[in-house]
């Protein structure tokens, strides 16, 4: 973790009329620099604490600037001449060298009581995370989570500030104010004896005046009264916005006040989001809409059966009796009804204005966990009510991310055990590998609930968008499914087509009949175990039967007809044996009407298919993140010329072709 922070510091100066210089008499001021760095800090991302074990500087000599600023060379007012850890506190030590602006205007206003203050810059470079509910014994303290523990912290400049992060900072001189008495290893120093420390820091500069006198490239940024006063006046606004906060604000409050200061609102900023957190906190304390010691209607499974049924979708088997009882009982309500039920109060204040009265149901929790339920129970149902067929042909798979992956498949050439020699040796079997890649992608769109359509009060509309994505979702899946299916890309292996008579997996003149479907199983059941059409010695037949017929949906009946019958009639009175269907309850029929839709290239309404089961065998694979095979709605803020809510619904997957020898293409017309 390589993260900068500002630790705020006191500046003390160590001698008004300055240090002796040797060799010219120049007078140098001295300083010291006190950070309470080993307590609790909070920033922006969390809380922080220092090991102060763990402090150290990035280098000897670590310079002081003006405001951090590191890219103007005139911001610099001097060096640290010593750095160390006193009782708990970094304190830093040292000079003022620089001969610059800053550094004349930052000596100058001190003497005058400019009140400056002081921050520490550097780094965390290794840290531990503390989780919440638990602890951690840091600096002689124990420290609760959530908060990060910096066991490696860099210093690499200090800066003295306008405004620290701390309001109890201070810079301060002798001859305008007392200052803290100097410390040398925890004693105190007498006048004679930072003066003899001062003239050895100074012989220790070297060139340091001499370089300071050199030309100046950037022009100085000097501080001025105006650009005080300037910032005194930020300071007073923020006291006053502050003030009316804390005097609007009740004791309920203290969260939302500190939200509010951090965050810059003003007072009707804070009025909103006051009343909005009061409304939330008040949920559940009044009676439910409809009264009743087994009054259910506030139920979150109720108003999931309630919205479910409501879409038309329902599957009573995945709910108690009970609840659906209850649902029932609910009656012909609106959606803002419907949303007051599962908030379990009225917000009958807010029906003047929709729009607000909807932001002020969502900040009740319970409301959007039903939605949230309800809304993926009716994308659900009609995702699965949809046509599924690919689920049979293709192998599901899972990946954890969006990157490209490649599968394996192992290709065994040879593994016929084989007797040991004389000495007792094993041979080697041969094994080669095929590789696939799999990627997915996200499919998704946006839907919105109008401020029109919550002034309608229309319970259709709510239930209309989770169906309409899970029939997109549907549509998009099978459109992805049966394009690949029937245009793959050229196998990898040879570049030739994924569907090739070289492959042994197509052929021509064979339209769907028992006869056809009997000579492409045996060939099927003879593909070798090596690609293509060389030989090889100890090639075998891969020994996997098919077990799928797919056709499309004008050959359906025909090829039930075949996988069902027991016996076909020949026109006579009587049954021979010859009439016999071998093929009953051998296969798995899968139809579609995407393969002769003429969308698609390489439609057919006469070409059918013979596959291996796929989680065995697969010549098509999809994969799901997280292996989560069904889309997802979530409710979204509205954009700014949305007037309305919104809703999201997304999908990943992706496809991917896998091993030609797997599916056999059978189409009925003759080669051209």
């Amino acid at each position: 973790m390589d993260e900068t922070l500002k630790l705020p510091a006191t500046v003390t100066f160590l001698n008004a009329d300055g240090l002796e210089a040797s060799g010219d008499g120049d007078k140098i001021e001295s300083f010291r620099i006190i950070a309470n760095s080993g307590s609790r800090m909070s920033f922006w991302h969390g809380d922080v604490v220092i090991d102060m074990n763990g402090i150290r500087a990035k280098k000897s000599n670590i310079p002081i600037l003006y405001g951090h600023n590191t890219w103007d060379i005139d911001a610099g007012i001097g060096h640290v001449t010593n750095f160390g850890v006193q009782n708990g506190q970094l304190i830093l030590e040292g000079v003022v060298s620089r001969d610059t602006p800053c550094a004349k205007e930052f000596v100058a206003s001190c003497k005058k009581g400019f009140p400056w203050e002081a921050s520490v810059g550097g780094k965390i470079m290794k840290s531990i995370a503390v989780a919440e509910k638990k602890s951690h014994n840091v600096n002689g303290r124990t420290e609760e989570g959530p908060l990060t523990i910096a066991t490696d912290f860099e210093v690499y400049e200090t800066s003295v500030v306008l405004f620290g992060a701390d309001s109890n900072t201070s810079a301060l001189v002798n001859s305008s104010v007392e200052t803290a008495p100097f410390l040398r290893n925890g004693e105190k120093m007498n006048e004679d004896s930072i003066k003899d420390e001062g003239k050895a820091l100074e012989a220790s500069l070297g060139d340091v005046k001499n370089e300071a006198q050199e030309p100046v490239v950037v022009q100085a940024s000097v501080l001025t009264e105006d650009t005080i006063q300037a910032e005194r006046e930020k300071l007073a606004a923020e006291a006053r916005r502050v003030g009316e906060i804390r005097n609007q604000a009740t004791s309920r409050d203290d969260l939302l006040v500190a939200e509010a200061i951090e965050k810059g609102w003003d007072l009707d900023t804070f009025k909103l989001h006051q009343e909005l957190s009061h409304l939330r906190e008040d949920r559940g304390k009044a009676p439910a809409i409809h009264a009743g010691k087994e009054d259910m209607s506030s139920d979150g499974k109720v108003l999931e059966a309630f919205a479910v049924r409501y879409s038309g979708l329902m599957d009573e088997s995945k709910y108690e009796d009970r609840t659906l009882e209850a649902a029932d009982k609910i009656g012909n309500i609106g959606f803002q009804e419907f949303c007051e039920l599962a908030c379990g109060r009225r917000l009958g204040r807010y029906q003047s204005d929709p729009t607000s009265w909807l932001q002020a149901a969502f900040t009740t929790q319970n409301l959007n966990y039903v939605l949230t339920r309800s809304f993926n129970a009716i994308l659900l149902a009609a995702f699965t009510e949809s046509d599924s067929e690919w689920r049979k042909v293709y192998n599901i798979g899972r990946v954890k991310d969006f990157k490209k992956y490649e599968r394996y498949r192992i290709n065994p050439v040879n593994f016929m055990l084989e007797p040991l020699t004389d000495g007792g040796k094993y041979k080697h079997g041969q094994i080669s590998d095929s590789a696939y890649e799999a990627q997915i992608d996200t499919y998704g769109k946006m839907y919105a609930i109008t401020r029109k359509d919550m002034v309608n009060d229309d319970m259709g509309v709510f239930t209309q968008i989770p169906r309409f994505i899970g029939y997109g979702a549907s549509e998009t899946l099978n459109r992805k499914c049966w394009s690949l299916f029937l245009n793959p890309a050229a196998d990898p292996s040879d570049s030739k087509a994924f569907y090739h008579e070289d492959h042994n997996n197509l052929v021509y003149s064979s339209p769907l009949s028992l006869e056809n479907i009997s000579k492409v199983r045996a060939a099927f059941a003879k593909t070798k175990k090596t690609k293509g059409t060389a030989v090889v010695d100890g090639d075998t037949p891969l020994g996997i039967r098919p077990e799928i017929l797919v056709c499309p949906i004008e050959l359906e009946d025909t090829a039930l007809g075949y996988v069902n019958a027991t016996y076909f009639n020949n026109g006579s009175a009587g049954y021979s044996p010859a009439d016999y269907n071998p093929h009953k309850g051998r296969w798995q029929v899968v139809s579609t009407p995407f393969l002769s839709e003429s969308t698609f290239t390489g439609y057919s309404a006469t070409t059918w298919y013979m596959m291996a089961n796929p989680r065995r065998f697969a010549a098509f694979e999809i994969n799901f993140l997280n292996g989560k095979d069904s889309p997802t709605i979530l409710r979204a803020d509205a954009d700014f010329d949305t007037d309305g809510i919104q809703f999201k619904g997304y999908f990943d997957f992706g496809l991917s072709q896998q091993d030609y020898r797997a599916i056999t293409k059978c189409i009925a017309a003759a080669k051209t």
